[in-house]
C-alpha cells in the first residue's frame, strides 16, 4: 500500500519559507477580495518594498496603500490584536499623502489547512482584519480591532476614507 498523497508538496531547495508563504498568501486573499469587487491591485514587487506598503488598492480617484501582515500565531480571539510596528514603516508612512491601511490575514498554523478544496469548490480557511494608520504615529504597535473585519464592503469604506481625504462626499 503506497503512502497517502501529501496535501502539499516540496519541489527542492528553492522553497518559500514559512514566512514567504504567509506572505505571498496573504496577496493572495487581498486579491481574491478585490478581484470579487471588480477593483484592481497593483503589488509592490518584493525587491522594490522601499515604501514599507506591499500593495495598492486602485480606485478611481487615486489609490490606497496596504500593508499585509499574515499571521497563524494570532487568532483574534480577543477584542484585537497588537502589531508590532519598525521604526522605518513608521517613518515611511508618515509621510505618505495617501490612506496607508494595515491588514492583518489570520491562517491557520497548518499550510495545508489555508485553503479547503470540495467538488465545486475552494474556500479560503482564513480571515482578515485592518486598521488605518494614522500618523504621526507615537506608539510602536498598533491594534486591529476584531470588529474592523476586512470584507468586500471594507474596500468601500477605505474608498470613502479616501474620497474625504481629498475634500469629496461619500459615495
Amino acid at each position: 500500500m503506497s503512502d497517502p498523497k501529501p496535501r502539499y508538496w516540496s519541489v527542492g531547495s528553492r522553497d518559500l519559507s514559512p514566512e514567504q508563504c504567509k506572505s505571498r498568501y496573504s496577496l493572495a486573499f487581498m486579491n481574491a477580495l478585490c478581484a470579487q469587487a471588480g477593483v484592481t491591485i497593483s503589488e509592490t514587487r518584493q525587491d522594490e518594498d522601499v515604501h514599507a506598503i506591499d500593495m495598492a488598492v486602485n480606485f478611481t480617484e487615486a489609490p490606497v496603500q496596504v500593508q499585509l501582515k499574515c499571521s497563524s500565531a494570532k487568532s483574534m480571539s480577543g477584542p484585537s490584536e497588537r502589531i508590532d510596528l519598525e521604526e522605518r514603516w513608521i517613518e515611511k508612512w508618515s509621510t505618505s499623502q495617501l490612506p496607508v491601511f494595515l491588514v492583518l490575514v489570520v491562517v491557520p498554523d497548518d499550510r495545508a489547512d489555508w485553503l479547503s478544496d470540495s467538488d465545486r469548490s475552494t474556500l479560503h480557511r482564513a480571515h482578515a482584519y485592518w486598521t488605518q494608520i494614522e500618523p504621526p504615529l507615537a506608539q510602536k504597535s498598533v491594534h486591529v480591532a476584531r470588529t474592523n473585519r476586512l470584507t468586500i464592503d471594507t474596500l468601500l469604506d477605505w474608498r470613502n476614507i479616501l474620497r474625504k481625504g481629498f475634500g469629496q462626499e461619500a459615495i
